[in-house]
C-alpha cells in the first residue's frame, strides 16, 4: 500500500508541477508582451515628441535656412520643384525647399524681424529652369540671419549652426556639449529623449572653421535625425544629391560636397583624426578637394552595435 499511495502520490505532485510551470510560463510571457508594448508605445510616443520640438524649430526660420544656401545648393534643392510644377503667372511660389520635405514654411519668431518668405513667382520660374532672380530677391538680410541665429544660441548656448541635406529630411540645429554623451539622450531644447540632437564632437573647439569637423546623428528608426544617411551607400543617390549646406551661428553659409558613403566600424581612423589638424584631410584621402572635411556619422539600424555609417564631404564653398 505504501508503493502505490508512494508512485500515486509523486504522480500527482508532478502533474502539479507541469501546471504550476505553465501557468508560471504563461504569466511570464504576459508580462514580456505587457513589457514590449508598453516600450513600443513610449518609443512611439518620444519619437513623436522629438519630431515635433524639430519640428517648431524648422518653423523658426524655414524662410532663411531655404533661401541663404548658395546658387548651387538652391537649384538642386527648388530647381527640380519647379521643373516638376512650376507656379502660374500671377500665383506665388514659396522659397523653401519643397522638395526635399525638409523645412517647412513658416516665419521667423522669438521677437526678431519677420523672414522674408514666398516670393512673386510671375516672370521668375519655369518649366525649363530655375527663377534666380527670384532666389536673390528672397534671400534675407545679414540682420534677419543673426537675429535667428542669435534665437537659437538663446535657446541653447551650445548651438553651433544648422545643418541641411537637400534630398533628404535632415535639417536640424547643431550643438556640441562638453562631452559626446550630453546630447546622446538630450534634445535640442534640454528635453530628455533617445531621439537626442545632431551634435558636434566635443573636441572640435574651432567648430565649423575646424580643419576636420566630425557630426554625429541617432539612426532613428522613422528616418528622422541622420537615419536617411544610409541613402547615401547607393552611389546614385550620392552623384543626385552631393550637396551638405551649413549656416554657422555667425551666419556664414558653407557648401559641403559629399566624396564618399561607407558602412565601418568604430575603429575606423575617421574618428581618430585631429580636428585641429590642417594636413588632416589630405593625409586622410586623397579624395577630399578641399583642406576642410565635414564627418557625418551614425550607427546602422539592426547591425552590430559597433558598426557605423559614415559620409564624408569636404569644404566648396564658405
Amino acid at each position: 500500500m505504501k508503493l502505490y499511495g508512494g508512485r500515486r502520490k509523486s504522480r500527482h505532485a508532478a502533474r502539479n508541477f507541469r501546471q504550476r510551470a505553465g501557468v508560471t510560463a504563461f504569466a511570464f510571457g504576459l508580462v514580456l508582451a505587457v513589457l514590449a508594448a508598453q516600450e513600443l508605445w513610449l518609443g512611439f510616443r518620444d519619437d513623436a515628441a522629438a519630431q515635433s520640438e524639430y519640428a517648431q524649430l524648422r518653423e523658426m526660420g524655414s524662410d532663411i535656412i531655404g533661401t541663404v544656401m548658395s546658387p548651387q545648393i538652391q537649384a538642386s534643392m527648388y530647381g527640380r520643384t519647379r521643373r516638376a510644377a512650376a507656379p502660374m503667372a500671377g500665383e506665388r511660389g514659396h522659397s523653401g525647399p519643397a522638395a526635399a520635405g525638409a523645412l517647412t514654411a513658416g516665419a521667423l519668431t522669438a521677437g526678431g524681424p519677420a523672414a522674408t518668405g514666398d516670393a512673386p513667382a510671375a516672370g521668375a520660374a519655369s518649366a525649363t529652369g530655375v527663377g534666380h532672380a527670384a532666389d536673390a530677391a528672397a534671400r534675407p538680410t545679414a540682420g534677419q540671419i543673426m537675429v535667428m541665429m542669435g534665437a537659437l544660441y538663446e535657446l541653447n548656448p551650445d548651438f553651433v549652426g544648422w545643418l541641411a541635406i537637400p534630398g533628404t529630411a535632415i535639417s536640424y540645429p547643431v550643438v556640441r556639449g562638453a562631452d559626446n554623451s550630453r546630447y546622446l539622450r538630450t534634445t535640442f531644447s534640454g528635453a530628455k529623449n533617445p531621439a537626442g540632437a545632431i551634435f558636434m564632437d566635443s573636441g572640435c573647439g574651432k567648430g565649423f572653421d575646424a580643419p576636420v569637423c566630425m557630426v554625429y546623428g541617432h539612426n532613428m528608426r522613422d528616418k528622422s535625425m541622420f537615419g536617411s544617411l544610409s541613402n547615401y551607400l547607393d552611389r546614385a543617390f550620392l552623384e543626385d544629391n552631393p550637396e551638405i549646406a551649413v549656416i554657422t551661428a555667425e551666419g556664414r553659409n558653407l557648401v559641403y560636397r559629399i566624396f564618399e558613403a561607407r558602412r565601418t566600424d568604430v575603429w575606423d581612423s575617421a574618428y581618430a583624426l585631429d580636428s585641429n589638424d590642417a594636413g588632416a584631410a589630405a593625409g586622410f584621402t586623397a579624395a577630399a578637394s578641399s583642406e576642410r572635411l565635414l564627418i557625418l556619422s551614425t550607427c546602422i539600424s539592426g547591425s552590430d552595435r559597433d558598426e557605423r555609417l559614415l559620409v564624408l564631404a569636404a569644404l566648396e564653398d564658405g
